[in-house]
């Protein structure tokens, strides 16, 4: 990551987070997409992806689909009666992920984030392959040593499994009842672990 001129004032927390790419390989093989240099740029990668290549745009073929889900945009965990907050990403697409608690592992932490936020059970020995670990850039004091992994569908059968159209049915119904304890002001008084628990936090899951 590009960190040319970055300045970093007052405490900066950084904590560990780990995400998971769930990868299939496509029905049909078709088609091409087109990123300019410039898109690239904030690439974490990019220096080493781009080296001395000196092309305005580069042509990408691939043959295989990732998971990920868009964000919501009120962050109910950290929203009060007299403001509600944002999510440090609101609307973004992204791969399942999140902090890792004290207690956890990495693995722990990629499983538990990946069924949160798929809303759907996933098996405790999934397949986990390590890809790449970097450090985020800070955004409101606070930065990330992101673990990334990867779950291939051929090394995990559930994957195969997913259906987009019912977890999206079931997020949908999630923000349904939520709404139901916003409107009523229940969600206040909930603990951290309850508001955790009712709190929607991703809108929809596409491959």
């Amino acid at each position: 990551m590009r960190r040319d001129n970055l300045m970093v004032r007052g405490k900066l927390i950084v904590r560990n987070a780990a995400t998971v790419l769930c990868v299939r390989q496509k029905a049909s093989v078709g088609g091409r997409t087109i990123i300019s240099r410039k898109d690239l740029m904030d690439c974490p990668v990019a220096d080493s992806f781009l080296g001395s290549a000196e092309r305005d745009a580069f042509e990408f073929k691939s043959s295989f689909e990732v998971l990920m889900g868009q964000s919501e945009v009120i962050n109910w965990m950290k929203s009060t009666p007299e403001k509600l907050v944002t999510m440090r990403y609101a609307g973004e697409w992204k791969v399942p992920g999140g902090e890792v608690d004290e207690s956890e592992t990495l693995r722990q932490a990629a499983l538990r984030e990946l069924s949160e936020e798929l809303g759907t059970p996933v098996p405790s020995n999934t397949v986990l392959r390590p890809l790449c670990a970097f450090q985020t850039r800070p955004v409101r004091s606070k930065s990330h040593l992101m673990h990334t992994f990867v779950a291939l569908e051929e090394e995990n059968p559930w994957i195969r499994a997913l259906s987009t159209a019912l977890l999206n049915k079931k997020l949908e119904e999630k923000r349904k009842r939520f709404k139901v304890l916003a409107e009523s002001g229940e969600v206040f008084a909930m603990t951290h672990e309850e508001r955790e628990k009712h709190s929607p936090e991703v809108h929809r899951v596409e491959w």
